[in-house]
């Protein structure tokens, strides 16, 4: 069962550095839609695995731990990484990113769903009491690395649905992925250290980017 927060707030400016597509954002033209509605905001799980393409001769090095013993081949994996050094699916930062966002200008009724449900908008409209829901989803996830230099890709995907009618009123999905990996030298050992503390922020950081895109 679902766990909900009410929520009727305006959400401080952070200042994000926004690109917008047409003459209006996206988080501005879902404010709109949703007017004096009230919605859910929910997070579903990610849409792909996420992904590592590694050089053979330092998957190894990077993951190779005594509680990994000698598997090497696993933990190539994205899987096997996520598992090992705690790499988090950075969906709700990212939902975070586009409230802020659309809270600069609007101030918006939502109750907050802590656990995602069903994509099928009929399912959602019987398990939520709103007007409207407003979804958050991570499409695609990665990292490539070559020898010191890496890339990592961030695609998320809103959806703003109204309820009544089960109609998706409005659907977007923002692409990030990093413009010049040669500026961001890291070895996989860095980015992995520490529960894989500096790959989160990158990916934190991809958020960021993503939703002011909207």
């Amino acid at each position: 069962m679902s766990i909900f927060l009410n929520c009727l707030c305006a959400i401080a400016a952070i200042g994000l550095g926004s690109e917008s597509v047409g003459a209006e954002t996206g988080s501005s033209r879902v404010a709109e839609l949703i007017g004096s509605g009230r919605v859910s905001v929910l997070v579903q799980p990610p849409q792909t695995k996420f992904a590592a393409r590694l050089p053979k001769q330092q998957a190894g090095a990077a993951v190779l731990s005594p509680l990994l013993g000698g598997a090497m081949a696993a933990a190539k994996t994205g899987d096997a990484m996520r598992e090992e050094h705690q790499i988090a699916d950075p969906v709700v930062h990212f939902r975070d990113a586009f409230l802020q966002k659309m809270g600069e200008t609007h101030t918006i009724d939502f109750v907050l769903a802590l656990e995602g449900g069903s994509e099928d908008p009929s399912e959602l409209r019987q398990s939520l009491s709103t007007v409207f829901a407003l979804e958050f989803k991570t499409v695609v996830w990665t990292l490539a690395v070559s020898g010191n230099q890496h890339r990592i890709e961030y695609w998320g995907r809103v959806r703003l649905i109204r309820l009544d009618s089960g109609k998706v009123v409005w659907k977007e999905t923002c692409k990030f992925r990093t413009a010049d990996p040669e500026r961001n030298k890291r070895t996989v050992e860095d980015l992995l250290r520490d529960n894989a503390a500096l790959l989160n922020q990158e990916f934190l950081a991809a958020t960021d980017q993503c939703a002011a895109e909207l």
